[in-house]
């Protein structure tokens, strides 16, 4: 793959993350599975996106489709993550307290167990399951498919719960670990997350390692997944993708998206882009929003239940009918549109918005 063959226009996004660090290391594990379904991944000042190409997105939607009226294919899927999940839970208690120094073993052992869960998670994602839901509303759909799709729910949000104990939350297993690498090898805490696993491997077992290229990936990276391989490309190449993924948004009255729970409302935005979230972060934003605020995120996730139970409605950038928001809204009783896609770029905290998720739009309410 060449740089002059990646046009924005032919990619869908996935994910979008503010980060205060290079997450070279967990792009990688991330990687291994993704890199099968065609992703791009990009890394530039702090945020952390993935994209796939929307071929490869609408091909995934009808495998889903497909995968989620099987009977006996989801049972088997459903079995092996959820044997899965409670052995994560055993290797998280034994990995709760790290020791001082980090072996090749226990390092080789933590790499499989994240690469594993991200073998599975990817099932439960929008761009596998949108479709399966959009066929589930129609009048002769199979009851298997209306409660593969009810199992489906359960399953993503305890796999997104181990994600956080993983990589996600600001204690998580990756977290404490590149604390004590940076510790263990005088290696500052920014720059140990631009390492990749080679590195950590020599580091290990040699003690020191060239920080070059390190330096380098702290500011940008681009990986791309071509013929089921990990395409890493050079700094002044990664620029170049960056440049033309992370260009100036242009202002819109009208937000499109898809609605995932039905309403019409009024109501000021709480803006939340996706990040690390702390919990001093979740608990301040929890006292700032007051009752029946709309909540404007990038996606949600477990630990944002209360600001989403406070929220007289949802809008998120990313995600479809069986994204995390979806379910919860539809759980509350409250609208949601999903997949906007910049929402929480145009919008600002205290914007006063329509939220039309009968019509699927959000609209912009300017002062007269």
């Amino acid at each position: 793959m060449n740089i002059e063959s990646i046009n924005p226009d032919d990619y869908e996004e996935l994910f979008r993350i503010d980060i205060p660090f290079s997450f070279y290391y967990v792009s990688e594990l991330f990687m291994y599975k993704y890199k099968n379904l065609d992703c791009l991944l990009i890394y530039k000042d702090g945020v952390w996106q993935t994209l796939l190409p929307k071929k490869t997105f609408n091909a995934l939607l009808k495998e889903g489709a497909n995968f989620f009226k099987d009977k006996e294919e989801f049972l088997e899927y459903k079995e092996e993550f959820n044997k899965f999940m409670k052995e994560s839970q055993k290797f998280l208690e034994k990995y709760k307290e790290l020791p001082k120094k980090i072996t090749k073993q226990m390092f080789d052992e933590i790499t499989k167990t994240i690469r594993k869960h991200w073998m599975y998670y990817y099932k439960t994602e929008f761009f596998y399951s949108n479709q399966a839901y959009i066929d589930a509303k129609e009048s002769n759909a199979s009851e298997i498919l209306k409660k593969n799709l009810e199992v489906l729910e359960d399953i993503k949000t305890r796999g997104r719960l181990l994600m956080n104990e993983f990589t996600l939350s600001e204690n998580s297993l990756y977290t404490r670990l590149m604390k004590v690498l940076s510790k263990q090898f005088n290696i500052e805490e920014e720059l140990i997350g631009s390492l990749s696993s080679n590195d950590f491997v020599e580091l290990i077992e040699n003690g020191k390692i060239d920080l070059t290229e390190a330096h380098k990936r702290k500011e940008c990276f681009v990986m791309a997944g071509v013929n089921d391989k990990l395409v890493e490309f050079d700094y002044e190449e990664s620029l170049k993708i960056c440049k033309d993924f992370f260009g100036e948004i242009e202002g819109v009255e009208h937000l499109h998206g898809v609605i995932a729970s039905k309403g019409l409302v009024n109501g000021k935005a709480i803006v939340i882009p996706y990040q690390i979230f702390t919990e001093k972060f979740i608990q301040e934003k929890i006292e700032q929003m007051e009752e029946w605020n709309i909540l404007v995120a990038h996606t949600t996730s477990p630990e944002l239940i209360e600001l989403c139970k406070k929220a007289k409605a949802i809008v998120t950038d990313q995600g479809g009918l069986g994204s995390h928001a979806a379910i919860v809204s539809r759980e509350l009783g409250i609208p949601c549109i999903v997949g906007t896609k910049k929402a929480t770029n145009l919008l600002k905290n205290g914007d006063q918005i329509e939220v039309n998720a009968n019509e699927g739009f959000v609209r912009l309410i300017k002062d007269d």
